[in-house]
């Protein structure tokens, strides 16, 4: 590090001390900074792709990978973060850096280590190939005459974010299979966010004319979504989707008021565009938001942190993100309901977990028949 980088480095250290204690700032050089940046997302990654290979092998052997997530999770060694089995990792960085370790390291001529962390990628993909083959083995060998839903596009949970979601890799390895039909509902991604995802070029190339992307569709509430389906397929760990709702939350009482496309509807509709937590909202409000960016008061240079912020204009009448209808509330109060959607689907009532959202045993007593990640079938002689 130059003298001029290391004065500016300890310049910035010093302003992040407003917030962190000193002892917690390290200043290391650029190079060891991006490596660590980069390898931290490669073994968040890496540990995703770890737990998957277990749960594969659990579904063979009768483990369950709860029970071997809670067993590692207590080891102080490993610890439980990141070591929920699925239907693999998405998002805008993981696959991103992973691969960029692996230029790395191939550029430096260390084969070997780019490979390594090229497996973890290589793991990623099995896993979304490895559920769908298990769905097909459950409906006969076939998905060629079947309806699938999709329970879930975005990559996790609380997002409106589906870059490198999972499920696009899912509706493709459906499309290779040829099946009749594919809908997908999500709870907090944009109805037309999704069609432009699935109408992209190329996106969802099957190579099978009898099977085109034309034969996706997109529903506003799940219960269209699943009628007359085969298999409901559950890729998003939202707790919308978890088995059972409790008897006194609202999607009990009246689960036809919390989705677009019901008659009975009448919700108000959360737009993700603009919408900030209320928390935060109620900070903003409390602080004195300074007109004045130029103010020279070195004093309350670090009190109020919003204070070169100005209040936000009014968005224009024909804003994208203010006229945006989510599926439902953002609220994991509102979940759907499982005994609704067991009048919808096709007998015998195939679920395939690729999250394990749903609690098999109460799943079971609504007349579906469950195959979740990382747990062997219970429906072995049915195969």
């Amino acid at each position: 590090m130059t003298s001029t980088g290391h004065a500016a480095a300890l310049a910035l250290a010093d302003i992040y001390t407003t917030w962190i204690d000193q002892e917690k700032i390290q200043k290391i050089s650029n190079m060891s900074a991006e490596l660590a940046k980069l390898t931290a997302n490669a073994m968040l990654a890496q540990r995703i792709s770890s737990i998957n290979t277990i749960s594969a092998i659990c579904e063979r052997t009768g483990a369950d990978i709860a029970e071997v997530q809670t067993a590692l999770g207590s080891d102080s060694r490993i610890g439980a973060h990141f070591l929920q089995a699925g239907i693999g990792f998405g998002g805008s960085c993981f696959q991103k850096d992973v691969l960029n370790l692996v230029h790395l390291a191939t550029s430096l001529d260390l084969r070997d280590a780019g490979d390594y962390w090229l497996q973890v990628l290589q793991i990623n993909r099995f896993q979304s190939r490895h559920f769908v083959q298990r769905v097909i083995s459950r409906l006969d060998g076939s998905l060629a005459d079947k309806k699938v839903a999709i329970f879930g596009w975005t990559f996790k949970k609380g997002t409106s974010d589906a870059r490198e979601t999972r499920s696009l890799h899912v509706v493709k390895e459906l499309l290779k299979e040829a099946v009749k039909e594919i809908t997908i509902f999500d709870p907090g991604c944009d109805l037309a966010d999704i069609r432009a995802a699935i109408r992209s070029p190329g996106a969802l190339e099957s190579g099978k004319p009898e099977c085109p992307a034309s034969n996706v569709a997109v529903h506003d509430n799940p219960y269209s979504a699943c009628q007359e389906a085969d298999a409901v397929l559950i890729l998003t760990d939202w707790e919308q989707f978890r088995c059972l709702p409790d008897p006194e939350s609202p999607s009990v009482a009246n689960p036809q008021a919390h989705w677009a496309g019901d008659a009975s509807s009448s919700t108000s509709y959360i737009s993700l565009g603009h919408t900030a937590p209320s928390a935060v909202r109620s900070m903003i409000s409390k602080l004195s938001i300074r007109d004045n960016t130029e103010q020279s008061d070195s004093s309350n240079a670090f009190t109020n942190p919003f204070g070169h912020l100005k209040p936000e204009l009014p968005c224009p009448a024909d804003c994208r993100d203010c006229n945006n209808k989510t599926s439902l509330p953002m609220s994991a109060d509102v979940r759907v309901d499982w005994k609704r959607v067991s009048t919808k689907v096709k007998s015998p009532g195939w679920v395939f977990d690729g999250r394990n959202m749903v609690n098999v045993g109460e799943m079971q007593k609504l007349g579906f028949r469950v195959e979740a990640i990382g747990k062997a079938s219970v429906w072995e002689k049915d195969a």
